[in-house]
């Protein structure tokens, strides 16, 4: 299970367009199985208060990240089977000591680099994950030696406690590990920027731009090491190296990300106007936290309902909130009907959805689906001016108007809810007109291409592939999944 944070399982991209993750023990395998960590060591440091000198060496078996990282910090544990320190003390000659297995603790961080591999798809840069091993200056150093423990007492005569030589010891390996990091020689990951959409599918999607971070959990399997992308040539400006504790669904190995702003900017927002007949885009605008949708202006005329004898009775669209919160995606409408002069009904709806993987039974391909989780009936209300009062027959008349305006709000939100799933299978917002009777149903488009898009250009070493386990909409729309390391 992964941590939580106070916001509970809350999956937050903090800005980033989209989000991999994995768990830290899937990556710290995957470098004991490509063998990247260095194998051996020398490394010499001097006392300038001392004078002492002291070389140190030894053999490495293989790195890995451990527990105390955050952010852009990463934390290795760099085991070595046996150290040899020897030395010379002014007034007391050369020493030497010979200690067995224990392990440096270091601080490190990651950087993307370019490389000249043309991808498969013909287009995009790859860009490898790997150590920063270079400073931006000659006198930065890249890593920082945290602590040396476990080397006990030297096995030579004069059963020297590590303790005593810790220091000196460090303060050369610091020496060795600035200089030589490049050796070690992990790729993390593998991402194709600016890979060109076919046919502006799925282009929402695509990276533009990369980072990385990391984040602790009580256990290396329960912490988590994430991919961290901007599409569309979106600026990153301003952005912290953060990833969500929650980025992995329980279940899963792996979970991809996508932020509510995208999906409510390129999916829900140019499908409103089919939602609410009568209305633009323009009359509706992000929240302050770009999670959901408001009305613009305040309230709109949408298209009028008519009652049974064919009359017109204009209706307008009074409140509106879209929200993506609470694992829901929640429409809360209130319409206004004039049933005649100086007589308005209303109605308040509160609709609310949620995500799930679906097996089609007739292609045998997973899909998703949408499910109705409302749990709030629809109310309705009749107001009347000062000095003007209704008839029974004017009553039926707001009754019926009340019912087809109620139909409108929930059908609506079902609208909203299908959005959602059909713009992220099919890729682009314009084509869920033509694609939106097929929500549900074993005509759903496959997930296939999603993947392919959204996780495709994003490949931590030696994944195999990335099948979905579940998918729901966490805040972000999140999808768990097994990566399927070869090993």
């Amino acid at each position: 299970m992964i941590a939580q944070n106070d916001e509970g399982l809350k999956a937050d991209t903090y800005g980033w367009d989209t989000v991999f993750a994995i768990r830290v023990d899937d990556v710290n395998a995957t470098i004991k199985r490509k063998g990247t960590s260095p194998n051996t060591f020398a490394a010499s440091t001097q006392d300038p208060h001392t004078a002492i000198a002291v070389d140190v060496s030894g053999t490495f078996s293989d790195w890995q990240i451990t527990l105390g990282g955050s952010g852009k910090l990463i934390h290795m544990q760099t085991p070595v089977t046996a150290l040899k320190a020897s030395g010379t003390i002014p007034g007391a000659g050369p020493v030497a000591f010979t200690f067995g297995a224990g392990s440096f603790e270091i601080e490190i961080q990651l950087q993307y680099v370019p490389h000249t591999e043309t991808p498969a798809t013909g287009s995009g840069t790859f860009h490898d994950l790997k150590v920063r091993h270079t400073g931006a200056s000659p006198q930065e150093q890249v890593v920082t030696v945290l602590d040396a423990y476990g080397f006990g007492t030297s096995t030579d005569p004069s059963a020297t406690p590590f303790e005593s030589v810790v220091d000196d010891v460090k303060a050369a390996m610091q020496n060795w590990f600035n200089a030589n990091l490049i050796d070690f020689e992990h790729v993390f990951a593998t991402v194709n920027l600016n890979r060109t959409a076919d046919q502006g599918l799925f282009a929402w999607l695509l990276p533009t731009y990369s980072s990385y971070a990391y984040v602790d959990g009580p256990t290396l399997d329960s912490s988590v090491l994430g991919i961290l992308c901007m599409t569309e040539n979106r600026s990153a400006d301003g952005l912290d190296q953060e990833i969500s504790p929650n980025a992995i669904p329980q279940g899963a190995r792996a979970g991809f990300l996508i932020a509510p702003e995208r999906f409510v900017t390129e999916i829900l927002w140019p499908s409103m106007a089919i939602v609410y007949k009568g209305t633009q885009p323009g009359n509706f605008a992000l929240n302050s936290d770009k999670t959901g949708l408001d009305l613009a202006n305040g309230e709109v005329t949408i298209d009028s309902l008519k009652d049974s004898d064919g009359n017109s009775h204009e209706t307008v669209l009074q409140n509106f909130e879209l929200t993506t919160s609470d694992q829901l995606l929640t429409v809360d409408a209130t319409t206004r009907v004039q049933v005649s002069p100086g007589i308005h009904a209303f109605t308040h709806t509160v609709s609310s959805y949620g995500l799930a993987l679906h097996n089609n039974t007739s292609s045998g391909k997973q899909s998703i689906y949408y499910v109705d989780k409302s749990s709030i009936p629809p109310a309705h209300w009749t107001e009347e001016s000062e000095g003007v009062e209704i008839t029974k027959i004017l009553e039926g008349v707001a009754a019926a108007l009340c019912t087809l305006a109620i139909g409108v709000a929930t059908d609506g939100a079902a609208f909203a809810a299908a959005a959602i799933v059909m713009g992220i299978l099919s890729g682009v917002g314009s084509k869920i007109p033509d694609l939106i009777a097929a929500a549900n149903t074993d005509d759903s488009p496959s997930i296939d291409l999603l993947v392919f898009n959204s996780v495709g250009p994003l490949q931590w070493t030696d994944q195999a592939d990335f099948n979905l386990v579940n998918v729901s909409l966490n805040y972000s729309v999140q999808m768990g999944g097994i990566p399927n390391f070869n090993g």
